[in-house]
Order: structure tokens, then sequence, then C-alpha cells
């Protein structure tokens, strides 16, 4: 025979904690308790009660059941006993359906994570890449730069060579004021 805690009982035949007290208060249902002093139902009263229990939704386990071996004997056995391997099963389904789901998650974490990593090595890779190609420009520019400042200097020079002997040859122009004063002071 097991003892459920209220909760417990009221998932198992699907009626709510208060239904469960007025039951109670009414008559219709007794309690028990546990061995720590907190109130539970016995299974085979639920079953007097409401009939047949329901099982657990998947993964969930049955908790605060305390099976009692001495009452089965006294009850008639089977009921108790019945009861009792019912509760051990829906508990053991509900952790092998556990441990599957989380052996599912786990799984799909880990692909999630090798995706994860190996996105960030491609990254990685791109960057080295883009720091490499810039590199190589920034020796090149270093290798330009020195070089295209000499042909700056070197092209400026010859524009004022240029502009210097063009004013060597070109014969100079002075206005009339000029000529007329000359001649005199000369």
């Amino acid at each position: 025979m097991a003892v459920v805690s209220i909760s417990e009982a009221s998932r198992l035949v699907g009626k709510t904690r208060q239904t469960l007290y007025n039951d109670r208060d009414s008559g219709k249902l007794s309690w028990t308790s546990f061995d720590t002093g907190k109130p539970g139902i016995d299974t085979s009263e639920l079953q007097r009660v409401y009939g047949p229990l329901r099982m657990n939704p998947i993964g969930q386990a049955v908790r605060n059941v305390k099976f009692d071996g001495a009452d089965n004997g006294a009850r008639g056995g089977e009921t108790g006993e019945e009861t009792s391997r019912v509760v051990l099963e829906t508990e053991l389904k509900g952790a092998q359906q556990r441990i599957e789901l989380l052996e599912r998650m786990l799984a799909l974490e880990a692909t999630a994570r090798r995706q994860q990593l190996e996105s960030q090595r491609a990254e990685l890779s791109a960057k080295d890449q883009i720091i490499n190609v810039m590199q190589s420009q920034m020796k090149l520019l270093e290798y330009i730069s020195p070089v295209k400042a000499q042909q700056d200097r070197d092209s400026q020079r010859t524009v004022d060579m240029t502009t210097a002997q063009a004013r060597k040859e070109a014969p100079s122009r002075r206005g009339w004021w000029t000529r007329l004063f000359r001649g005199r002071g000369a």
C-alpha cells in the first residue's frame, strides 16, 4: 500500500487539492499521515472513492510515496501490492522517459556547441586572412611612400628648374614708364 502527498493524490485522481480537502471534511475520504507528521492519503483509499488512478504525465515521477508492507496483508494483499506495483512502474517509466529526454537534450546541446565552435573558428580564420591582407598592404604602403615622396620631390625640382629656365630665356617686358625713364637715368 502506498501513501502519497495531497498534491500527488490530486494528480493521481485528477481532482484539485481543495476537492480532496472538501471530501475529507465531508467524511467521504479518510487521510493518514507520513512519519514526519505531514498529511497523506493512501492510494487504496483514493481508488475506493475516485476509481482507478491516472498515470502521471510523461516524465513526471510519483513523489512523496510511502509503502507500508504491513497494511498490505491486513487489507487483503493484492490491491495494495497492485497499487504499489503500478506506482513503481509509473515512476520507473517516468524516470526512463526523463533519461531519454535528457540524453536527447545533451545530444542537441553538443551539436549546437559544435556548430557554434565551427562558426567561431571560421570567423577567426576570416579575421586572420583580413589581418594578413592588411599587413601586406601596410608593407606595400611603406615601400611606396618613400618612392612616391622622392618622385614628388623630383617632379617639384623639375618644375622649379623649368620655371627658372623659362624666366631666364624670356625677354623681360617692361612697361612704357620704365622705357621712358630708363633712357634718362641709364
